[in-house]
């Protein structure tokens, strides 16, 4: 009997292996993680979601499934916070300061160790926006009303992507602790530290499983997908992904509103 050309499946959520209703088929992905299991393989959420929003959606397959959330700030396994990844109490609160500062038109929006802020000031859609994702946000006033010793894992700005490299390059001139930006979509930029990505993670649970990159197969659409694409021996990029990333994937998936993943999958699996 052929074997699965992969053991560790990789998969971004947003654009990737949602819907754009943000839903997918409950039953269809039961039975691939069931299948994928029965072939030795493990399947792994990588995503910049908030860990929470990951545990809600996935609840009854937490027992199945590992998870990398926040771009790689935090790795879960079997439900257990396994690493966590952030910036020092006070680079977070210097970079704050900064983009307010310097690019006071871009929203601005921090998930900490501790808990996650929005100022009341950002726009409506903005604040609803994040609010899917943070249903606990807090409500602040000014940023600098966050808890003194809180660990910044992520910042999502509301932005044009093209700010994002402006952003990272004038703030690690300041900086000795450096911090890295990538396009999530959705006119979203992520701030996270420097050397902290999808591919990160991805890597924490190769050598977890005893396996390496020849092993992995990953699908994603946009940048903040890039290092995880570029790791993987089989890269998917979703129909609907961002075009610029086309040099970086060897393969195209069927879109996220076509249970494109769980399409490739099954191929995989039907193969075998």
């Amino acid at each position: 009997m052929a074997q699965l050309p992969f053991k560790i499946v990789a998969v971004d959520m947003d654009g990737t292996f949602m819907s754009d209703q943000q839903t997918f088929d409950h039953a269809w992905f039961d039975q691939i993680l069931t299948d994928l299991r029965a072939n030795g393989a493990h399947f792994i959420i990588s995503s910049g979601r908030p860990i929470k929003k990951i545990q809600a959606d996935f609840s009854e397959y937490l027992d199945r499934i590992s998870i990398v959330a926040e771009n790689g700030g935090l790795i879960y396994r079997d439900n257990q916070l396994l690493r966590q990844r952030s910036l020092t109490a006070s680079t977070g609160r210097k970079l704050v300061a900064y983009i307010a500062e310097k690019f006071p038109e871009v929203g601005i929006f921090a998930s900490g160790t501790e808990g996650s802020y929005i100022r009341s000031s950002e726009s409506e859609e903005f604040i609803k926006f994040m609010t899917f994702y943070y249903p606990e946000r807090k409500l602040l006033d000014t940023l600098e009303q966050m808890p003194s010793d809180e660990r910044i894992i992520k910042l999502t700005l509301r932005c044009p992507e093209e700010l994002g490299p402006q952003i990272e390059a004038g703030f690690n001139e300041i900086s000795s602790e450096k911090v890295h930006t990538a396009s999530s979509g959705y006119h979203t930029v992520d701030v996270i530290p420097e050397g902290v990505n999808k591919a990160d993670g991805i890597k924490f649970f190769l050598d977890y499983f005893k396996c390496s990159s020849a092993d992995l197969i990953a699908f994603g659409d946009d940048f903040n997908d890039l290092e995880m694409l570029q790791l993987a021996k089989y890269s998917y990029l979703m129909a609907n992904g961002n075009p610029k990333l086309v040099p970086y994937a060897k393969f195209r998936a069927p879109s996220n509103n076509e249970n494109g993943v769980l399409q490739v999958l099954a191929e995989y699996l039907k193969q075998k």
